[in-house]
């Protein structure tokens, strides 16, 4: 699919969606990374799509069966009003697997989710994924600084296991997939 004709950059500014702002938006050759990564996955159909925003990506999910996930209503009314064929809940990562059931998905991604976090929220959030994700369920981040200590994959691996998931690929230094218990 033409997975950057639609992006946008763009931030909820508390009251309206700002768009084209200055934060960065995946190249090229990390969208293919992230879809060939996905395509690799024969056991893959549910995904969660979580901290969705306005559904940027949902066109890299063609074929599978998704679901965004944010906690913002305006993002969400966008993204269903963008994505009308397409499935959108508000959850929020702390009160994870809330509003699905436990093992419902079969791998979740996020993009510049986790690294607006500090903890214990982070630690909260990746407990909620483990919950959320059926047993050898992937999560798959595009992270520009997932632990927050100045970007990279230094470290990543480590924390991911103390949760229950080992870390099978990636695409340093912001792409990671790992596979659940």
């Amino acid at each position: 699919p033409e997975l950057l004709s639609e992006f946008q950059n763009c931030i909820f500014d508390g009251k309206t969606l700002v768009q084209n702002c200055s934060t960065s938006s995946p190249n090229d050759a990390e969208l293919i990374w992230l879809r060939n990564t996905l395509l690799s996955l024969l056991d893959v159909k549910k995904v969660l799509d979580f901290g969705c925003g306005i559904g940027l990506f949902v066109g890299l999910f063609e074929g599978f069966d998704y679901t965004g996930a944010d906690l913002t209503p305006a993002m969400l009314e966008t993204a269903s009003q963008k994505n009308p064929n397409s499935n959108f809940v508000r959850a929020g990562g702390t009160t994870l697997p809330e509003p699905f059931e436990p093992g419902s998905f079969d791998l979740i991604f996020t993009r510049a989710v986790i690294q607006h976090n500090i903890e214990p929220v982070k630690s909260e959030i990746i407990r909620g994924f483990y919950n959320t994700l059926r047993p050898k369920g992937y999560y798959l981040a595009h992270e520009h600084d997932l632990l927050n200590k100045g970007g990279g994959d230094s470290g990543v691996a480590e924390y991911m296991r103390s949760f229950g998931f080992e870390l099978i690929a990636s695409n340093s230094p912001y792409g990671f997939l790992f596979r659940r218990d």
